[in-house]
């Protein structure tokens, strides 16, 4: 008896040293782990509007209008005053999810798709991050149907996430435009 109580207390201790090492680690790391997310949403802010000189951010300022679409960020894109577009940063359900940053440009054209996250299938639903699927949308009105078939060419075997992926297009840009 008085073993399992000599264990229990070395055990207690030894998770009690783990969890304050995993805080301390994570204290440490968490300021550089945001840094480069920012980074990383910078730079694929530049891949759309390459032009622009400055984001601003106004994520409080636009909703999405569907329950299937979340939006994690809104951008306007600036170039000294001037507007130059908004980017939008959606996620929503493909086959998995996919995460992406959406631009318009002030006559209401998409500028080219930036995939931040894709957790589709490989080979099959992680080809809508792939070319042609994704550069059939850059220029593209937002005033077109987004009609998988019609104006957005299909992927064979990977109908779901092209379906979420053009959803997701659509409704960023509507609200972006």
């Amino acid at each position: 008896m008085k073993t399992m109580i000599k264990l229990s207390f070395v055990l207690g201790a030894y998770a009690a040293i783990a969890c304050v090492a995993l805080a301390g680690v994570y204290i440490l790391t968490a300021p550089r782990i945001e840094a480069a997310a920012r980074a990383e949403v910078n730079a694929s802010l530049n891949a759309i509007f390459p032009e622009a000189d400055d984001f601003v951010e106004v994520t409080a300022d636009v909703e999405s209008p569907a329950s299937s679409v979340s939006f994690n960020g809104a951008y306007v894109a600036k170039k000294g005053d001037e507007v130059l577009g908004m980017v939008v940063k959606a996620t929503g359900a493909t086959y998995k999810s996919t995460t992406l940053l959406v631009g318009v440009d002030m006559n209401r054209a998409l500028k080219p798709l930036v995939f931040m996250e894709n957790t589709d299938t490989p080979g099959l639903g992680t080809k809508t991050s792939e070319e042609p699927f994704v550069g059939q949308f850059s220029g593209k009105s937002l005033d077109d149907a987004y009609a998988v078939g019609k104006d957005v060419e299909a992927i064979s075997g990977a109908t779901i996430s092209l379906k979420g992926v053009t959803t997701i297009a659509r409704v960023a840009g509507y609200a972006a435009g």
